[in-house]
């Protein structure tokens, strides 16, 4: 059963929530967070696959995304202030509201990309509240480029304003992705090996949007956090966690940009972490042909642990 509704945050804004019930026993609570210039309903297949698999399963768009950038006509853009530190509270407030609904297991956190991001973060502050944490396609910064990169947004938001979309960022960002794929058709063959899903994604008028001078900033300060130390070690030291990627994204460095996170949590004495890199998938290992392999895999996870 599926159920749809706009949930009221502490701030006023509303934000597009999303539920998925299975039809027999609940195995367990999953709530799903989508990546940048993406939104919920692209993973419906995956939902399902869940719920056959005897998962209920809530998620929501985020600030700037989907319906809910639709409802506020504001795509790109967290919030005027502390906008990363906003769309992970936004997931405490929707799993709570969802949780004094219905009578649920605990949560399994899956985060996607920059949802990925938010997962993360929700487990320094939250992860005691949380039963394991999967983090798709993540990342640490890897580069001095990556590093340097707070200075120029800082300057972009003076001289431009928060809401600006900005090509120059997002053709920073993203721009140099697609030279790691021989001979591509399209300017988002780096998301996936899978044709029709990346023509797909290019079609979909809520997906591939450019992103504010203030929501890059909030990503900047994000990694900041995420890279923390003492962050880290907020971080309950027992928590499951999965850092699933493809071997072949752009975004992780083919590899190094999550083990650099697994390196992260090494450090913070986080004993349960495990690294899986599946061959043959770029960023959205959800999207891939090969996709219902992955799905086998992350509830075979979810139930090892």
């Amino acid at each position: 059963m599926k159920r749809i509704y706009a949930l009221e945050m502490s701030d006023g804004v509303f934000i597009h929530v999303v539920s998925y019930a299975p039809s027999g026993e609940c195995k367990g609570h999953i709530h799903f967070l989508h990546g940048l210039g993406d939104h919920h309903s692209r993973y419906e297949p995956f939902f399902d696959y869940l719920n056959t698999e005897g998962y209920f399963v809530s998620t929501h768009d985020q600030r700037g995304h989907g319906e809910t950038g639709k409802k506020s006509n504001h795509f790109g853009y967290f919030a005027e202030h502390n906008g990363f530190e906003r769309i992970t509270e936004d997931v405490r407030e929707i799993i709570q509201h969802v949780r004094q609904s219905t009578t649920l297991p605990p949560v399994i956190l899956i985060g996607h990309s920059m949802g990925s991001f938010v997962a993360r973060r929700y487990a320094q502050l939250y992860g005691g509240s949380i039963q394991s944490l999967i983090a798709i396609g993540t990342i640490a910064p890897t580069t001095i480029k990556e590093k340097l990169a707070k200075p120029l947004i800082q300057a972009f938001v003076r001289f431009q304003g928060k809401e600006k979309p900005n090509e120059l960022l997002q053709s920073l960002s993203f721009g140099a992705y697609n030279k790691t794929v021989k001979n591509p058709s399209t300017e988002f063959d780096w998301l996936s090996h899978n044709k029709a899903n990346v023509q797909t994604y290019i079609d979909d008028p809520y997906t591939g949007f450019v992103s504010s001078n203030q929501l890059f900033l909030d990503l900047s300060e994000a990694f900041e956090k995420l890279e923390n130390l003492e962050e880290n070690q907020k971080i309950p030291k027992n928590l499951p966690i999965l850092l699933l990627s493809g071997k072949d994204d752009a975004l992780i460095h083919m590899g190094k940009g999550i083990w650099k996170v697994a390196a992260l949590y090494e450090k913070a004495g986080l004993t349960n972490v495990t690294v899986s890199l599946i061959e043959k998938n770029r960023h959205e290992v959800l999207m891939e042909e090969n996709k219902e392999e992955t799905y086998k895999f992350l509830v075979k996870w979810i139930e090892g642990v």
